[in-house]
């Protein structure tokens, strides 16, 4: 499958929020606008000091990033692809509006037949201050500050008990235009549904684009010291295919400071081609919510609250 990568040197512009102010920069992809202030001097060396304090102003104010490309020839079956988006932003292709996105962690595609030209092309994206638009939300209780709860993106950029605060916008993975309308595995979720003493049972769940042209798909498994130990074929023309793997004496992962984090890495290829690679670990975790007995040290009250 032909792919054109869009990556590297972007053309980025910031407007405050009452459109009285605007900033120029030569933007890079995958990045931020953090990142990319700093060497345009706009922004101070944020990793010095406590000069981060002096550039929270960045997190009020709107962004954008314009590419300027090339496509030599266009084909059917046109897609443009975002691994990852930070955060709340607008796409737009050679003017054509093609979707609004609002999660930092999931990978966004459109289909952009008829809208891409052979020639030069204008893709642009346009951010919205991920702090402004969630002001007036409905206040919600968290441990440090909390309009972070309602978005969909990095956490600790908010500020934490060990990182400054870098409310960050930006286009933080890879973008590319692929062509061609063969079936192809867009994404696979892994999880181990169970797990004793003896064995465990893994199922993965790969997505298909285009399945409709189906095609063979072949999803294999190798072990931590990189051998193949399971493998499985099979015809594709669904949407989401659900495969079982039976495991016999799993190499299980542990949090830091109580064991190993052995990582095991599943492969799906489909008609040939090797679309996905995914590392994981193979464990079941479980919350439990337990009272504290009666008289314990542990038990929450105010007076407790005080002494922190």
């Amino acid at each position: 499958m032909e792919r054109i990568d869009l990556c590297g040197s972007w053309q980025g512009r910031g407007q405050n929020a009452s459109g009285t102010e605007e900033i120029t920069f030569t933007g890079t992809v995958p990045g931020c606008v953090h990142t990319d202030l700093m060497p345009e001097h706009v922004a101070p060396d944020l990793y010095w000091r406590d000069q981060a304090d002096t550039a929270q102003w960045i997190e009020k104010w709107n962004w954008s990033y314009t590419k300027v490309f090339q496509a030599e020839r266009i084909e059917a079956g046109a897609v443009l692809c975002f691994e990852g988006l930070d955060v709340y932003c607008d796409v737009f292709l050679n003017g054509r509006h093609l979707g609004r996105c609002d999660d930092m962690f999931i990978p966004y595609s459109f289909s952009v037949d008829g809208i891409l030209r052979q020639g030069e092309n204008t893709l642009e994206v346009y951010f919205y201050s991920p702090v402004l638009q969630t002001e007036g939300k409905k206040p919600r209780r968290g441990a440090f500050t909390t309009e972070r709860l309602n978005t969909r993106r990095i956490q600790c950029t908010y500020g934490w008990d060990w990182v400054a605060r870098f409310v960050t916008c930006g286009i933080w993975r890879p973008v590319y235009l692929t062509f061609g309308q063969e079936a192809r595995a867009e994404s696979v979720y892994i999880y181990t549904r169970d797990i004793d003493q003896y064995s465990a049972q893994i199922v993965a769940e790969t997505s298909f684009v285009n399945f409709e042209s189906g095609g063979e798909a072949v999803c294999e498994l190798a072990d931590p010291a990189g051998q193949t130990i399971w493998k499985t074929a099979y015809y594709t023309e669904e949407p989401l295919h659900r495969t079982y793997i039976d495991l016999a004496e799993p190499a299980l992962w542990y949090p830091a400071g109580y064991g190993a984090q052995p990582l095991y890495t599943l492969r799906v290829w489909v008609n040939g081609r090797l679309d996905l690679e995914q590392k994981f670990g193979i464990r079941k975790v479980k919350i439990m919510q337990l009272p504290d007995p009666k008289g314990s040290c542990l038990l929450y009250t105010s007076d407790a609250a005080d002494e922190l």
